[in-house]
Order: C-alpha cells, then structure tokens, then sequence
C-alpha cells in the first residue's frame, strides 16, 4: 500500500471544491429573486426559491473552509510556517487587491446606481464613481452606507489568509511541542465546537457584516 506524502495531492478534494462552488454560484444568483437581503434585487423576487437554497446554508461556506484548510496543511508540510504564509499572501492578497480595485468597482456602482442614485458624485458616470470610490467614499441612504473601497462578495479572501496565518502559527506550535495524538473523535468534536459556541453565544448578538474587524 503506498503511504501518502506531503506532496501527495488529494483528487476528491478536488471534486468537492467544484461541488462545492457548484452550489455557490447558483445560490448567489438566486439571491437575486428572494427575499432576503442583497446588493440588488429583482423587482420580482420572493419567497419561492428559499427553502431551497436554505439547504445548502449551513454547510456550504463551511465546506469550502474546510478544503482550504486541507490544501494549508499540505502545504505547511511542505514549506513550513514562513512558506505557507508566503504562498497564502501571495495567493489571496493580491487578488483581493486586485479584486476590489477592478471587479467589485462595477458591482458597487450597479449598486449605488439602482438603490440611491442620488449620491452618485460628478455627471453619476462609472468614471467619476471609480475616482470616488478609490479615494475613500461613502454612499449612504438614510443609515445604510457603503464605504469605500470595498471587498464586496471577496469577503472570504482576507478570512482565508487570517485563517491561514492562525492555521501556520498553530501548526508551528505543535510541531514544536512534539506530535499531538488524539481519539478520532477528539478530530471530528474539537473543530465543531468552538463553532457551536459562537452560534450559541456570540452570532446573536453580533451579526454576520463579513468586515473582519
């Protein structure tokens, strides 16, 4: 039997990153006809569709993390703590910054433009806008404000790379402790509860703004 290595790639994690956005993609257009709340909305949207995309809620982002915590051990057990925070940064900063300075831009104008385009600086062109927004703007409606520059639906990159960071820092302080052995069911249980807890305790007093800080 041949023994997985560190360079050992994991095909079926592979197969449930594309499930995974499989599922991520349509539920993000659809919510663009239900209910709940979005950058934009049909005129048409109700509550047809959301029974159907709760399915998926309280698993999906949560499956994605997990793979990418997955690919972070591989990783550190190839290049080590200084090369697993290289890579990450590397691979998630830079296009989170290239994301919100070109892909989100016309996102967050759509959405001042069909929700309050009254706060739309100069002629309300995308040119004017994109100066506004790269030098810091604010576009309120009543309490409602969007400040920017923002990451928009990018949110989950700088979640990655702190998790990543966390991840590096901890995988280092165990290496150094020597191996940590633990019941299977310490590995399935450990993860899972701090989760809980923050459901329980923190998440009803401090909703989701996906702002990090």
């Amino acid at each position: 039997m041949n023994t997985p290595t560190a360079s050992s790639r994991l095909p079926f994690l592979d197969g449930l990153r594309v499930a995974a956005f499989a599922l991520l993609i349509p539920y993000h257009v659809g919510m663009y006809y239900v209910t709940w709340d979005w950058h934009v909305k049909s005129p048409a949207a109700s509550g047809a569709l959301e029974p159907f995309m709760q399915l998926s809620s309280p698993w999906r982002l949560g499956l994605l993390f997990l793979i990418a915590g997955a690919a972070c051990q591989g990783l550190f057990a190839r290049r080590g703590a200084l090369g697993t925070l290289k890579d990450r940064s590397l691979r998630l900063l830079l296009p989170l910054l290239f994301g919100m300075l070109v892909i989100v831009t016309p996102q967050a104008y759509y959405e001042v433009l069909t929700q309050a385009p009254e706060v739309l600086p100069g002629d309300g062109g995308y040119l004017d806008f994109w100066r506004f927004y790269l030098t810091a703007g604010k576009a309120c409606r009543g309490d409602d404000c969007m400040v920017m520059p923002t990451w928009n639906h990018l949110w989950f990159l700088p979640y990655l790379w702190l998790y990543a960071v966390l991840g590096a820092l901890a995988a280092r302080f165990i290496r150094l402790g020597g191996e940590l052995r633990l019941p299977t069911w310490a590995w399935l249980l450990l993860p899972a509860l701090p989760l809980a807890l923050l459901r329980m305790f923190v998440m009803l007093h401090f909703p989701t703004t996906h702002d990090l800080v």
